[in-house]
């Protein structure tokens, strides 16, 4: 849905909602409005115990709501099976006893086996274990985005690298931390996949205003109405190495002969992505990361020239899409130490107004040191211990 619409999704899970009125009022209400929505419903691989049984509604399947509406006290949702077939037979189904005349020209409802059923927002949550809320930008909200790169510990503890942004007045908010598109240089992912989360800050203050969650594999997201004013965004970004997939400059060497020019294609793509965590030495010209892993003395090195391929990406723009191949026996047979690296971008869009973002690395002292900055970790037991010593 992001990519079909260019919005952001957040990821909403039925047991965990704390206000369903205001999802009803203040989401649901504004389905294609303001927001889409999609639902998904578990996969039980058992018989459900309910003696209603599933209803008519799929295992382990995604839906789409269509609409929502409030009629004689009843709140109802329009929901779609993409099947075409296949629909919800409890209260406010096809030919249930809920319909009227009356209820049938309000709502502009016509009987079918189409797919497009009415049910009770009651059912659609105990139904519908995931709902993933799109929200739809209009031409009043601006973006505001900034790329960096960032080395990913092991640990979980959050990064010395952080986010800024001022936000010049008030707004509805939302925040969203991105990691790249692997499916743009797919077979050169490498061996790193990536999870993203953070914290928002006033700046200055300890205490987070909000957190931001993962939503799907690619980013984490958040929505909150904030005062002007200057914020922090503290990263969590953990890493997960699979050592069974092929590093990035194994697949260079295996293939730079035989498939040269898909592999200078794709390889185009990794540049520009990776680009985008490097800062340009010119404002026309954009250096991009070469794929090159190199954990011991500058060996021998096979050199694949781009010559022959085009590497303009835009009107004023190049990249470099020359690689390096380290071809040293030593250093490939040994075992390669801890070395994720991951580009993450912020991205603040807001109506009315546009942030300023920009990114606050540790210094250069603290760095060569070894001062790390006192960074929080989750733990839901120790924030639940200071909320209740603040309080008091």
């Amino acid at each position: 849905m992001e990519d079909l619409t260019g919005g952001v999704t957040t990821e909403i899970v039925s047991a965990d909602i704390l206000d369903k009125d205001q999802l009803w009022t203040e989401g649901f209400l504004n389905v294609n409005k303001e927001f889409l929505f999609s639902a998904g419903t578990r996969q039980y691989g058992h018989a459900d115990p309910d003696e209603l049984g599933r209803q008519g509604i799929e295992d382990d399947h995604a839906y789409s709501l269509l609409g929502a509406a409030e009629y004689e006290g009843n709140r109802l949702c329009l929901v779609k099976n993409p099947w075409g077939e296949t629909e919800w037979n409890g209260p406010w189904s096809d030919g249930s006893k809920e319909w009227t005349a009356e209820a049938l020209k309000a709502l502009d409802h016509k009987f079918g086996n189409e797919g497009i059923f009415w049910m009770p927002y009651a059912d659609f949550l105990r139904r519908y274990v995931q709902i993933w809320r799109t929200r739809v930008f209009t031409d009043d909200w601006n973006i505001a985005q900034h790329w960096t790169t960032i080395q990913v510990p092991w640990s979980g503890d959050y990064n010395d690298t952080k986010f800024e942004f001022d936000l010049p007045k008030a707004a509805r908010t939302v925040i969203v931390l991105s990691q790249l598109d692997t499916r743009y240089f797919m077979g050169l992912t490498g061996q790193y996949t990536f999870q993203l989360a953070f914290r928002l800050h006033k700046s200055g203050e300890k205490t987070h205003i909000i957190r931001g969650y993962s939503s799907g594999d690619r980013s984490a997201t958040t929505e909150v109405d904030l005062e002007a004013g200057t914020y922090e965004v503290l990263l969590q970004i953990s890493g997960q190495r699979d050592d069974t997939l092929p590093k990035v400059e194994d697949v260079v060497t295996q293939n730079w002969l035989a498939r040269r020019e898909k592999l200078m294609a794709i390889g185009l793509s990794y540049d520009l992505a990776n680009a985008k965590g490097q800062a340009p030495e010119t404002e026309k010209k954009v250096d991009a990361p070469t794929p090159t892993v190199n954990q011991g003395a500058p060996p021998a090195a096979v050199t694949v020239d781009s010559s022959n391929v085009d590497t303009t990406a835009a009107a004023g723009t190049t990249v470099d899409a020359t690689f390096t191949v380290d071809t040293d026996d030593a250093a490939s047979s040994a075992e390669a130490p801890w070395n994720a690296v991951c580009v993450v971008g912020l991205k603040v869009f807001c109506p009315g107004t546009a942030a300023v973002i920009r990114v606050v690395k540790p210094t250069a002292s603290a760095a060569t040191t070894g001062i790390k900055a006192n960074l929080d970790v989750d733990d839901p037991a120790k924030d639940a211990t200071e909320d209740v010593a603040q309080k008091a």
